[in-house]
């Protein structure tokens, strides 16, 4: 590593976060869900996957284009941890720390890493340290999903919408909204009589931390594409419109518009904010989002679709 890159520890971070006096951009280089679970307050995550580590290390991809969330604007310090690395220079050169590291080198004039990682960190200033039930995370696991009658079927994409158990049984909604395809992800909620047989998929999961649902997206995404290509209509709906179903569309966004996790669950968010996937599904689409990079061999798409 080039002499650009100094370490600083856990104590002078807390420093730095606590006086303010200068502008700080922290970087989470850890897993999503590490990231999610709790980090350090104010920092922002890039996530490693091996089709950016190759494109960074082939020069393909930017590393400013890897920290789109962040102010960039006069910032005096750049600080970037992993989980537990005291030492960089005892690290691989394979180690995903290392090259965003090197690359950070490249664009601003010192780069610092914390040493110890977020294990020390967090450990020792947990009061500088964001969490899921501190911050209200949208990606916290959530309870089994009641229906929510004050929400009304979303419409998600021209031929894909987005609802509960109540909108799947209502006559008048299917038909003011155009709907003559139903896909039940539930066990529990009840068919819908409104649709045909022909019409009507059934995806029987639970809301739980245990579930498989990924094994479900490629028949739930060929039927969506089905709907598609005739100029249907399909509701998607578990038992709230939540968690379960707001899953499916979220990977089916991801699919079809080449979208990020990130930028597919905003999408499918700003349409209907009452989504909330629990964190065992969202762990699962983050593992699907790797599997369409190395796939298709292409870089996701950073913009948020049509």
């Amino acid at each position: 590593m080039n002499n650009k890159v100094h370490g600083i520890q856990s104590s002078e971070l807390a420093t730095l976060i606590e006086k303010r006096l200068e502008k700080v951009l922290l970087i989470d280089s850890r897993s999503f869900l590490e990231y999610n679970d709790s980090h350090v307050q104010g920092s922002i995550n890039i996530q490693s996957s091996k089709l950016i580590r190759k494109r960074l290390e082939q020069n393909k991809l930017n590393i400013i284009d890897l920290l789109k969330d962040a102010d960039l604007d006069q910032v005096d310090k750049v600080v970037i941890y992993d989980q537990s690395t005291s030492d960089l220079s005892t690290i691989s050169r394979e180690h995903f720390m290392y090259l965003i590291t090197k690359k950070l080198g490249e664009k601003f004039h010192v780069v610092f890493y914390l040493q110890g990682g977020f294990a020390d960190f967090g450990h020792r200033y947990p009061k500088y340290c964001e969490r899921k039930e501190d911050s209200g995370n949208l990606f916290s696991i959530s309870t089994p999903c009641m229906p929510s009658g004050d929400v009304p079927v979303t419409k998600i994409l021209p031929f894909l919408y987005l609802g509960n158990e109540v909108d799947s049984r209502n006559a008048s909604t299917l038909q003011s909204n155009g709907i003559n395809f139903v896909m039940n992800v539930s066990e529990s909620a009840a068919d819908s009589c409104h649709v045909i047989a022909t019409h009507y998929m059934k995806i029987p999961v639970r809301d739980s931390t245990t579930e498989n649902i990924v094994d479900w997206f490629q028949s739930a995404f060929d039927f969506i594409d089905r709907v598609k290509a005739c100029d249907g209509k399909v509701l998607v709906h578990c038992v709230g419109g939540v968690s379960r179903s707001a899953t499916i569309a979220v990977g089916y966004v991801m699919r079809s518009l080449h979208l990020s996790l990130d930028n597919a669950y905003r999408f499918v968010k700003d349409k209907r904010p009452s989504i909330s996937p629990n964190l065992n599904f969202m762990g699962q689409l983050l593992q699907y989002e790797k599997q369409l990079c190395e796939k298709t061999g292409t870089t996701i798409n950073n913009g948020t679709g049509n």
